[in-house]
């Protein structure tokens, strides 16, 4: 979603066939912890709709960072983290030419990812 939000995470974009991405998880959900608000830099986990998930349970691996505030989405997913460095580059990301289901046309791979503590 260009200058929104990028989401990842997905099993499935490992696979050749990328009409389903975005679709699947691991096979488990997280409890919801809906607190934090969606500023930018946000990372926060997907979920599916209230009405096939009315207990709003996180994804166990979909996630999506948000690249401006967002506060349209607030007390409805579990944020979680927040991005220090490099939005620029996630920014860049969200405008590649994408497929009707707005995944990339072309591969985008998470290489390396630091968490650091809270300080």
């Amino acid at each position: 979603f260009p200058h929104m939000l990028v989401q990842a995470g997905d099993p499935l974009s490992r696979h050749r066939d990328r009409s389903k991405v975005g679709t699947q998880g691991p096979g488990y959900t997280l409890p919801p912890e809906i607190r934090a608000r969606h500023t930018e830099g946000a990372v926060a986990m997907a979920r599916l709709p209230d009405p096939v998930n009315p207990a709003r349970r996180s994804n166990g691996s979909q996630f999506y960072i948000c690249l401006k505030p967002m506060p349209n989405l607030d007390g409805q997913y579990t944020v979680f983290g927040h991005v220090i460095e490099g939005l620029d580059a996630l920014d860049q990301i969200s405008t590649r030419p994408a497929d009707s289901n707005d995944n990339p046309t072309d591969r985008v791979v998470i290489k390396s990812v630091k968490i650091e503590p809270r300080s």
